[in-house]
């Protein structure tokens, strides 16, 4: 019986719509829901209250929302057929902060992804700990240095990759100990004020001093390479130590000369030694001789004649000699045993290397004579600045030397090569 009474309800409201002309699709699902309702349920509204809030038949462009809300089977939540569920809205589940110090790896890059505004404007910096890159933390573009986090290695390989993404800062190549990749730009720091060496005062003159005749004994070579400051071997070929007292003089880093023989004016009642170059030679003689004396003695920088007063005043033979000089890179010192020699001057004119000397220390060989000569020298290198002088092997000559060593301290003279002043008199 409850069944037919809730039929005919229903009919007769329907019958009321089609009647009064209501097309509302939803007081259609209305009168259609409310038969399907059991009884115990909520009073049913009255037709006159459907008739109020129905909406106008001529008003097309009616809000759905206000159709929804004005059908009373919007309000049951326990209509199937005419509620719609609202939209899932999933409620995110309460995540606990992650520590500041340590974001996960995933975090940094999605944000800088997301908001890469900080990377170009200034100023626009996230103020949240894990979305500041560590790079610009460390790097101090836009963020104070004290949110920067602790050294990690996760942030280490993050700081790259926000490095590489800024064009304006570059990204330093890390140089490895030991590897020869250190930057090379970087200079080491001064050491402390207690560590650092005094400078010493530069010398106020320089003298050369070449010894002749070398080559005859291995001991007499070893007592001047003794000597506390370097003097330049000038050794004769062709002796019984020749090459033997070259290496040796060569390897304790003294230079080496040749000294070549040539004519003296005594010739021959005074013989200047074997291979020595004669004024009665052709000019391929002079040069054949001049190339057998250079290659027999290796190690060799330069020539000064041995005696040679006489061929050192003959300008074509001297010629041949120099030229073989300039073709090997050596530099010729006049030993000026001749004040009419030609040798000096023929060298400037073919712009080879050359020098003369200016004392010579035991042409007198007693030992108080050598001591004036080098007294002598002393005084020349003050005044002019340079000075060269020859010696020979001779015990006077080596004694003065090795008690003038206090003496050239004392007047600040430094004791250097033949070839280093012959060179810079060439500059």
């Amino acid at each position: 019986m409850p069944f037919v009474t809730v039929g005919l309800l229903a009919a007769a409201l329907l019958a009321g719509l089609i009647y009064w002309g209501a097309s509302s699709p939803d007081a259609i699902k209305a009168v259609s829901g409310s038969g399907e309702q059991k009884s115990g349920r909520e009073e049913e509204p009255h037709p006159a209250t459907l008739r109020e809030k129905e909406p106008r038949a001529s008003s097309p462009a009616s809000s759905p929302s206000r159709q929804a809300s004005a059908s009373p089977a919007a309000k049951r939540p326990d209509s199937p057929a005419t509620v719609e569920p609202p939209p899932f809205k999933p409620v995110p589940a309460p995540v606990s902060a992650p520590p500041a110090s340590a974001p996960s790896r995933e975090e940094t890059p999605r944000t800088v992804a997301k908001e890469p505004s900080w990377l170009t404007i200034p100023g626009t910096a996230p103020a949240a700990r894990e979305e500041t890159p560590p790079a610009v933390a460390k790097g101090g573009v836009d963020a104070p240095a004290s949110s920067a986090p602790p050294e990690e290695k996760p942030r280490d390989e993050k700081s790259h990759l926000a490095l590489a993404t800024h064009p304006k800062i570059p990204i330093p190549a890390p140089a490895v100990p030991g590897s020869g990749m250190e930057s090379k730009s970087s200079t080491p720091p001064p050491p402390p004020p207690s560590q650092a060496q005094p400078s010493s005062s530069p010398p106020v003159a320089r003298v050369a001093i070449v010894i002749d005749d070398f080559g005859q004994s291995i001991d007499v070579a070893r007592k001047f390479l003794d000597l506390p400051f370097p003097v330049t071997f000038s050794v004769l070929p062709y002796l019984d130590h020749s090459q033997e007292v070259i290496r040796m003089a060569h390897a304790h880093g003294r230079e080496v000369m040749l000294h070549l023989p040539m004519e003296p004016q005594e010739y021959p009642k005074v013989n200047p030694g074997r291979g020595a170059l004669l004024v009665s030679m052709t000019d391929e003689q002079i040069l054949q001789a001049t190339q057998v004396a250079l290659d027999a003695s290796p190690h060799i920088v330069g020539v000064n004649n041995h005696m040679g007063s006489r061929f050192t005043e003959s300008t074509g033979q001297m010629k041949v000699v120099l030229a073989e000089l300039q073709r090997r890179g050596l530099f010729f010192l006049d030993s000026q045993t001749s004040e009419k020699s030609v040798g000096y001057r023929l060298a400037g004119e073919m712009r080879l290397p050359g020098a003369r000397r200016d004392i010579f220390l035991d042409h007198d060989t007693d030992l108080s004579a050598v001591r004036a000569q080098v007294e002598r020298l002393i005084r020349k290198a003050r005044i002019e600045g340079r000075a060269i002088a020859i010696g020979h092997i001779h015990e006077s000559t080596l004694k003065a030397l090795r008690e003038a060593a206090d003496r050239f301290s004392q007047e600040k003279i430094a004791v250097v090569s033949a070839g280093e002043l012959v060179r810079e008199r060439e500059r």
